[in-house]
């Protein structure tokens, strides 16, 4: 798939992470640990993600007149994303998740403040959309309806990932207007009405009704990921784990980046778990070393080492 660059939308966050000496957690009482204080928010997430593999990306996001809001468009801006288009609004606080992980690096509890993201002006929005007619759309269920809206009827080409169980139905307008999707099995069955268990079903759904493209995550078990005709399994990448959070938004991230590369989806998101490796290896939501050097072998495409899944079309 060719585009020339990348809008990403949606949500542009502080992520504040508490971390646990415990591993499980301990709860209803207090755990020693450690609170630490990143950028964060999906869209924004990706948008370094993007810049860092050298594609050309916009953040169309809005956060307060805050400190947060300070922090999050200068660490965005030093990675090289244009943020011209963050709108700053007096009347929001910036949005905030906070989370707290135990000694494994595992999420215990998250709380995602994203009040602001779904204050996305429409009128900006269409705005920013008509100044890069040749760019793909990155889009995330943090939006509001009114700006899912827009966005399904815009002819653009749009990827997007659906954020958690709670607000992956918000993509629903999207639906067959998008190019690719990215979510996690739960996520996929609460869009599917089906069982968490059966990955294979569920990508099948998803492929028929929402999207020709997609990467379905599995946890620890890896991904599966579909295009036309194709269905492969990969597993989970060896890392040590310090941080889960950011690793779904860099995989997204890495897998456009080389689609826009050239490569075939299903090889571009194997690139997407390496450069996911990289980032639950790090306490950041997106590994400060990711480079199109970093995911690619030496040959510049991935190994194909992903298996067919049993009854699938070749």
């Amino acid at each position: 798939m060719r585009f020339a660059s990348v809008l990403a939308v949606g949500a542009a966050a502080i992520d504040r992470i508490a971390t646990t000496d415990a591993q499980p957690a301990r709860l209803a009482t207090s755990n020693p640990g450690r609170v630490r204080a990143f950028p964060g928010g999906a869209a924004r997430n990706v948008a370094e993600a993007l810049a860092r593999l050298g594609v050309p990306v916009r953040l169309i996001a809005m956060v307060g007149m805050d400190g947060d809001g300070d922090l999050v468009i200068e660490a965005t801006r030093r990675a090289g994303v244009d943020v011209a288009a963050v709108l700053r609004d007096p009347a929001q606080a910036t949005a905030c998740y906070l989370a707290v992980h135990d000694a494994g690096g595992d999420i215990v509890l998250g709380v995602a403040d994203m009040d602001a993201a779904q204050a996305m002006p429409e009128a900006h929005l269409r705005r920013m959309l008509t100044q890069a007619p040749d760019a793909l759309v990155f889009a995330e269920a943090n939006l509001g309806p009114a700006a899912l809206t827009l966005l399904a009827g815009s002819g653009r080409q749009i990827a997007a990932c659906a954020i958690s169980v709670e607000k992956a139905p918000r993509l629903r307008p999207l639906f067959g207007r998008l190019e690719a999707l990215f979510l996690n099995r739960y996520e996929a069955a609460t869009l599917a009405g089906q069982p968490a268990d059966d990955p294979a079903a569920l990508a099948a759904f998803l492929r028929s009704h929402c999207a020709p493209h997609g990467v379905l995550g599995l946890g620890a078990e890896g991904a599966l990921v579909w295009s036309p005709g194709r269905t492969a399994r990969f597993p989970a990448l060896a890392a040590r784990v310090v941080s889960t959070n950011g690793a779904g938004d860099t995989l997204a991230a890495a897998t456009l980046a080389g689609w826009r590369m050239g490569m075939d989806f299903i090889d571009a998101a194997e690139a997407g778990l390496r450069a996911a490796a990289l980032t639950v290896a790090s306490p950041w939501a997106v590994a400060p070393d990711l480079t199109v050097a970093t995911i690619l072998p030496r040959s510049g495409r991935p190994p194909a080492a992903a298996g067919r899944v049993p009854g699938d079309p070749a």
